[in-house]
């Protein structure tokens, strides 16, 4: 009889992602939990069984005699002659073992706690000194300790210990401890060891046992046409010898191989064959083994409530057998099913209890396994920072045990969940770690899904080529050892390659094969990707019809599986084909479920850069649901709309700056269109929120206009957004253009680096066109006074227009008419102007000014050296101005230290730091480290860096009225749907009301002027806003081309 206790790895643990865009839901669930399939595995083998004297499997149980310290014990007798070898071994899967031989008198002859650093049950060899009796302590460990045990005594042979058979037993035994610990190949190596010396011996019966366990090992790494062959000739052996148990033992590999191959059928088929045998054996561990394997079928066919039954039928056999470890796998396996069928809250209920079950016996391996799935359950939630914590507790476990397959499992699982975040190089490094991992593991089934999931990365990236080259490998890789399952995947993979390709035959050739393989083995989840897929392409050619019907057969296997996150995804492509075909309040309602769905996703305290990640993704759902209401004149419902699809997480974090959490929980919503009315009226100012449009990537682009006027009135503006000439993308359009050509019209440079000379070739044209585009259409809504305020709410790219710049067709610019700030929300603008009512004390009584700080030095990947930073002299003029117009002290140069100048933020009410800005500090690409993006140069010392980072503002108080970040390029950053990530948005998330940042590195001279200009005008009374167009005005008198005056913006409150 072979031991069964231990739980195997199997692919089907292992998930791929969806390739193509965010709308497309993933080949399987986003993550799949792992379940514990058993065959008979590898065990220690037995001793001839004449030299067995003492053979006992007892428990344990409260009640039993104790030691001093409190722990339980058993005591047992044995006869033996003088001069004998006793071999005293006590095994348990439940507690830790202690074992005590004691004399006749009751002396301690020998103990034991652990045979040795790997094997914590205990061995005692001792050799007799007299003939009679002996007495055996079966104990626990400590006072915790209790539960199933055996105990066995065996008398070895004096020339036993140098036959070939016990050097073949050794190999065996370090064979197990390899396989224990993750290490296949040489686990896998020591097998092939034995085997040779067995068959050397001509031990039949053992040959059996290694083929039966090389074919196991063999399965783990993935060779399944080889593991077959090895059980295969197990088999054999054992059907010649009538061993009944080894021949069931044999028929349960066969029925994993297959199971992990996608081969349902088959697998079925062989564990039918195991179950009776199991029974005529009287073998209950091996019956609810097999019980187990044909719930795992039922369960990856979708038939849920025969899966329930043969497990639950496994969990009853095994708490009568009472193995802790076992009932801990039931409970795993019947979590998983409830996985399978949306049943979450009985889910974790399972998981929990196979995590107190597992816990007592220290088995840290088997907790991380229980941990990456309960970490699966959240991920199917949508609580990604729960599903995170656990998939990486998970890790942490299988690394402490040195577990290296869990570790590239927990890292894989890691990817998969950076992935849904949209944290596409967070997902990649752990991918590329879990491949590394297979690859030396010689683990084919790992490395052909990592290398699936590496192509996801690469696909989202726009590295089309390589993905689908990657896919290829894969895709050979699967059909070579026989899985059919991930062959399935991998079509469906390639098929939305090809479609964003643009090449539709192919695509749907892939996934018509793909979707035979998925009905044949009975995979729902992947029949319903593959549907929902050939959807995509159906609507790209124009076939709504069909179209529809694979969506509609999507969603109803999405709904019945309870994958949220893909039933939303196919929820907004059925909208989007409602929309197009012109049923537009059946687009309105299937939208609004949609959102409504999509905003519970999205209602889990995640980190703030995942929670702008996670947003990314959903994105289109909002875009089209807004054309779907214009097309109805609902152009209020639609700017509703418009403010839910952006800035949220931004709105959110400020808003947790509130100290009352009622009003906080209340301020994160997005606003009505009453409260838009009420912030415009009280404020008197008028906001301009625009929308860039195109619900379908081969429609037009569309830009939305609304225009909320200080009464309260909203008004509507549309216009086409033609497509780039030259370009064959349809999304690059012809504003993309002229933003981009502004932007090379004032230079790309960093201050003190050497500002690019801007060429006023072109310079005209763009500022005009834009002025055309964004401008021109709400001209006659804008107001007449040049001092009301004008808040622009831009989204993506137009976030790097200067506005004060745009000038009409009689060479005036915007900022002579008007007064211009800028926000990422209307909702933010209006977080800012309540930060603005809490400000404490005078705006300027306490400044601090910094200027060209002892520069630290940064570390650059592309040179691969570290190197300081340029000195900034014209900066270090420009505070000392400031500081003497404020009547305050600058910080300069080797005083300017972060220390210090952390020291002095929380107490300053107005901050100008006039220094390097690093917009592309953690961008590990760009400056080899991952953190928020954005820094500030500061002088490093006393164990600072010199960087005052994104996050290190966000862990600082702040009680500053007005930051100004007069550094280059402080404006810029990543632009997301939550605005741009970067140093003004740390600090408007801390409560500063308002900031002032520059959009490119501007000179020397006209900065110093500008500023100048700004603090005076702030001291006569003038606002913020009014101070910095009046600043603005005044150095367009000296300095007329807009590199020199128009970098500059106000973000936030003007008061």
């Amino acid at each position: 009889m072979l031991l069964k206790c231990l739980w195997l790895s199997s692919a089907l643990s292992l998930a791929t992602v969806v390739l193509g865009s965010p709308s497309l839901a993933a080949a399987r669930p986003p993550f799949s939990p792992k379940p514990f399939l058993s065959a008979a595995p590898l065990a220690q083998r037995p001793e001839p069984e004449d030299d067995l004297i003492l053979q006992v499997s007892d428990r344990l149980t409260p009640g039993d005699d104790t030691l001093q310290d409190g722990s339980l014990y058993d005591t047992h007798t044995v006869n033996a002659d003088a001069g004998q070898t006793l071999t005293i071994r006590l095994e348990s899967a439940d507690f830790d073992t202690y074992l005590l031989l004691l004399d006749d008198q009751g002396n301690t002859l020998a103990e034991n706690d652990d045979t040795d650093a790997e094997d914590l049950n205990a061995t005692i060899t001792y050799t007799t000194g007299y003939s009679g009796s002996y007495t055996v302590i079966a104990n626990a460990y400590d006072a915790s300790g209790q539960g199933q045990y055996q105990l066995t005594v065996r008398i070895v042979s004096p020339h036993h210990g140098s036959t070939p058979d016990r050097t073949a037993d050794q190999h065996y035994a370090d064979a197990v401890r390899l396989w224990q610990q993750g290490q296949l190949q040489p686990a896998f190596n020591t097998l092939e060891l034995a085997l040779a010396q067995y068959q050397a011996a001509e031990n039949t019966s053992e040959v059996a046992k290694v083929n039966q366990g090389l074919g196991i090992v063999s399965h783990d790494l993935g060779h399944y046409d080889r593991a077959i062959g090895y059980l295969e000739t197990s088999l054999a052996l054992f059907q010649a010898a009538g061993d009944l148990g080894g021949e069931a033992d044999a028929l349960s590999g066969l029925g994993l191989v297959n199971l992990s191959r996608g081969q349902y059928e088959a697998a079925e088929s062989y564990a039918q064959q195991a179950l009776p045998l199991y029974r005529e054996v009287n073998d209950l561990a091996g019956e609810a083994i097999e019980l187990d394997h044909l719930g795992q079928i039922a369960g990856y066919r979708g038939e849920y409530d025969t899966a329930l039954t043969y497990l639950e039928q496994g969990l009853a056999l095994r708490r009568q057998l009472g193995n802790l470890r076992d009932i801990a796998r039931s409970l795993n396996n019947l979590a998983s099913i409830r996985t399978f069928q949306g049943r979450y809250e009985l889910a974790l209920t399972h998981y929990d209890e196979a995590l107190a079950t597992i816990e007592p016996l220290g088995d840290m391996a088997s907790q991380a396994t229980v941990l990456t799935n309960i970490g699966v359950i959240y991920g199917y939630q949508g609580q990604y920072p729960q599903a995170l914590d656990y998939h990486q507790q998970s890790l942490a476990l299988a690394r402490e045990t040195e577990s290296v397959s869990a570790e590239g499992q927990a890292l894989n699982n890691l990817g998969l969940a950076y992935t849904l975040l949209g944290q596409y190089d967070k997902s990649l490094m752990h991918f590329e770690q879990a491949l590394a991992i297979a690859r030396d593991l010689d683990d084919r089934a790992g490395e052909s899904i990592y290398l699936g999931n590496i192509a996801s990365v690469y696909d989202e990236q726009g590295h089309k080529t390589q993905a689908i080259s990657l896919l290829e490998a894969s895709l050979k890789m699967r059909q070579d050892i026989g899985d059919r399952a991930g062959e399935g995947e991998t079509l469906n993979n390639l098929g939305t390659l090809y479609d964003d390709l643009g090449d539709y035959d192919s695509a749907l050739r892939y996934y018509t094969d793909s979707l035979a393989i998925s009905r044949e083995i009975g995979s729902r989840y992947t029949e319903g990707r593959t549907l929902s897929n050939m959807g995509v392409t159906y609507t790209h050619q124009n076939q709504y019809d069909q179209a529809l019907s694979f969506f509609q057969q999507a969603l109803e296997i999405f709904a019945e599986t309870g994958d949220r996150v893909a039933a939303a995804n196919a929820r907004r492509r059925i909208g989007e084909l409602q929309y197009q075909s012109g049923q537009l309040p059946e687009a309105t309602a299937t939208l609004a479920d949609t959102v409504n769905q999509l905003e519970e996703i999205r209602a889990a305290e995640l980190p703030d850069a995942e929670q702008v990640a996670l947003f990314e993704t959903q994105r289109a759902a909002y875009m089209t649901y807004q054309a779907v209401l214009i097309a109805q004149n609902e152009i209020e419902a639609a700017l509703e709309i418009s403010e839910q699809g952006r800035a949220r997480a931004f709105a959110e974090r400020l808003a947790a700056n509130v100290p009352n959490p009622t009003a906080a929980a209340a301020r994160a919503e997005s606003p009505s269109i009453e409260e838009i009315r009420a912030m415009a009226r009280s404020q008197q100012a008028t906001f301009v929120e625009y929308a860039l449009i195109q619900p379908n990537p081969k429609d037009e682009a569309q830009l939305f206009i609304w225009v909320v006027q200080p009464t309260g009135d909203v008004d509507f503006r549309a216009q086409p957004l033609a497509s780039a000439a030259q370009s064959g993308d349809p999304s690059e359009t012809a504003l993309t253009t002229l933003v981009n050509q502004l932007r090379h019209s004032v230079g790309v440079g960093n201050r003190g680096l050497g500002v690019v000379t801007a060429s006023a070739a072109g310079q005209g044209n763009s500022y005009q066109a834009l002025y055309t585009q964004l401008i021109t259409p709400i001209a006659d809504l804008l107001p007449t006074d040049p001092d009301a305020p004008v808040v622009f709410i831009p989204q993506d790219l137009l976030f790097q227009v200067p506005f004060a710049a745009l000038q009409r067709a009689d060479n005036t610019y915007l900022i002579e008419q008007h007064t211009i700030l800028t926000a990422p929300s209307i909702q933010v603008w209006g977080l800012t102007q309540q930060a603005a009512q809490t400000a404490r004390g005078g705006r300027f009584d306490n400044a601090l000014v910094v200027g060209n700080p002892v520069m630290p030095t940064v570390w650059s990947p592309q040179q691969e050296t570290p190197h300081p930073l340029p000195a900034l002299p014209g900066a270090q003029q420009e505070a000392l101005d400031i500081a003497t117009l404020l009547g305050t002290h600058a910080v300069l140069g080797a005083e300017a230290t972060e220390q210090s100048v952390k020291q002095a933020l929380p107490s300053a009410q107005l901050v100008h730091l006039a220094t390097h800005g690093l917009l592309e500090y953690g961008n590990v690409e760009d400056s080899g480290i991952r953190d928020l993006p954005g820094a500030i140069a500061l002088a490093p010392g006393n164990g600072e860096d010199g960087l005052l980072t994104a996050a290190e503002i966000l862990e600082l108080p702040w009680t500053a009225d007005l930051v100004v970040l007069s550094a280059c390029d402080t404006g810029r950053g990543h632009i997301t749907g939550d605005g741009v990530m970067g140093l003004s948005r740390s600090l408007m998330t801390k409560g500063v009301p308002s900031v002032v940042v520059s959009l490119w590195s501007v000179p020397d001279a006209p900065t110093a002027a500008l500023m100048a200009e700004f603090y005076r005008q702030l001291t006569t009374g003038q606002n913020k806003a009014q101070a910095l167009r009046q600043a603005m005005l005044a150095t367009l008198q000296q300095h007329p081309h807009p590199r020199d005056w128009a970098a500059f913006t106000l973000l936030g409150s003007p008061e």
